[in-house]
This record gives C-alpha cells, structure tokens and sequence, in this order.
C-alpha cells in the first residue's frame, strides 16, 4: 500500500461493516495507517451488538449495503440513527441496488463508495464528511 495523506489530529473509532474479509482487512489497515482505531463486524447483526456494547466510544460508521443472513446496511443505519442521530454513516457496496431509491440518494449526496476502492478514495470521501463543512448522513 501506498503511503496515504495526513487524515485527522484526532483518533476516532470506526465501527467497519462487511461480509466480505478483505474489505474489512484492507479498510482496517488504511485507517489504522492513518492512526485510527478500527473495529470490524461480519455482518449486520455483529455490527448491531458491537454498537450496542461500544456506542459512546464509535465515531463513524462504515458499512456494507448488502449482507446475506443479517440485517443489511440501511437497516442497520436505521437502528443506529435512533440511538445515536450525529454519527456519521458511509455506505461501501460492490453492487448497486438500482431499484431502491435510497442507494440514488446515497449517491447524489456521496454518501457511497463503490468497490474496488483505492485508499485514496476511502480518505477523501472519509475526509469530506469529517469537515465542518461535509456531514454524512
């Protein structure tokens, strides 16, 4: 991996959602690089009960759309928002969902990212959502 640009004065905590190893490995190691601290989840489900023991300690939320035999990511942005409004959420998928109107708004307010993703990719958009400026979801 490349060497990746300057990121936050801050260590947060990510919460990292997906079903898929390597994504959670190769997102890991970016923020983790960065000097945050990450914690990873399988699926929905995992994702869910990791929040509920860890909610005050979670800064940002990224999480896949689509997971089999678990709650999906909207789902869990859902129940994340009723405990915790401010934290920003990211969405990460491999397929767009081109029948639900919530991945278009996902999109239009660059609230997705596409896989595969370079680190770079990850940042910025990570970034743009940290700013004053920038809010996710």
């Amino acid at each position: 991996m490349a060497a990746v640009p300057r990121f936050s004065d801050r260590k947060l905590t990510f919460l990292v959602v997906d079903d898929e190893p390597f994504i959670l490995e190769y997102v890991r190691q970016v923020l983790s690089r960065l000097g945050q601290r990450v914690l990873t989840a399988r699926n929905g489900d995992e994702a869910w009960s990791l929040f509920e023991r860890q909610r005050n300690t979670i800064d940002f939320l990224l999480t896949d759309i689509m997971m089999p035999d678990s709650i999906d990511g909207f789902t869990l942005a859902e129940r994340v928002r009723q405990v915790k409004p401010s934290l920003p959420i990211l969405f990460i998928t491999g397929a767009l969902p081109d029948d639900d109107p919530r991945t278009l708004d996902l999109v239009e307010r660059r609230l997705l990212l596409k896989k595969p993703f370079f680190p770079e990719q990850l940042i910025t958009l990570l970034q743009s959502h940290l700013s004053p400026a920038g809010s996710a979801v």
